[in-house]
């Protein structure tokens, strides 16, 4: 609890109230989230996968 106070006290996310601080803060773990399962995706079926650049 003290790194997510520390986050909250010392960048941008100050400025805002707690329930914007929330929402921001679970949109950011969202994309990561994605990011992560897509990269992991990627790494076990991209093997198999062929890649065609055409247009």
């Amino acid at each position: 609890m003290d790194v997510l106070n520390d986050i909250f006290e010392k960048t941008a996310l100050s400025l805002f109230p707690n329930l914007v601080r929330s929402i921001i803060l679970v949109v950011f773990t969202v994309v990561l989230l994605l990011i992560i399962g897509m990269y992991t995706a990627l790494l076990i079926y991209g093997i198999d996968s062929p890649i065609r650049f055409s247009y």
